[in-house]
């Protein structure tokens, strides 16, 4: 009967093996593989977490560049008022909290632009993150004719909010 030599690092040592054990060595070193790796998958699933939007009405689009993601990650949040819309006051009047009702800090990017659209971002955290867009008001147009001393005022819906 041959012996074999397996060379392992393990402390710098060596360690002879006959050849009846190679097998079930090397079923062990997979096990053991498998017993590391698979908690390690799992936990990189437990690290995701999703991202949720939601809005008081449906004259305002809104998105997210992501719609999960791993703490510390960067999320853009985009939110675009339907024409003849406006947004209010978005800033203040936005809620980002994760599932534990914790706010969740922001910061504004940019707007708004010509199409009255903002960008904000924040970090994932430790939880699922729930994002709520306020409702949007509808935008007027007054009319006043400059040469009237008495009459009426004419206030129609605008398409274009400034």
């Amino acid at each position: 009967m041959y012996d074999y030599i397996i060379k392992l690092i393990f402390k710098g040592g060596k360690i002879m093996i006959s050849k009846k054990k190679v097998h079930m060595l090397l079923f062990t070193v997979m096990a053991l593989f498998i017993l590391i790796s698979v908690p390690s998958i799992s936990k990189a699933a437990d690290d995701e977490h999703f991202i949720f939007l939601t809005s008081e009405d449906l004259s305002v689009t809104y998105r997210t560049d992501k719609t999960k993601g791993v703490k510390g990650e960067e999320v853009i949040l985009t939110v675009t008022p339907y024409p003849g819309y406006k947004i209010k006051d978005l800033d203040t009047r936005l809620t980002i909290v994760d599932s534990e009702n914790n706010s969740i800090p922001f910061t504004k990017t940019s707007g708004p632009d010509s199409n009255l659209e903002e960008k904000f971002k924040f970090i994932i955290g430790d939880h699922n993150i729930t994002v709520t867009v306020p409702h949007s008001d509808p935008c007027y147009d007054l009319t006043v004719d400059p040469n009237i001393k008495f009459g009426k005022v004419t206030l129609t819906e605008s398409k274009l909010c400034l």
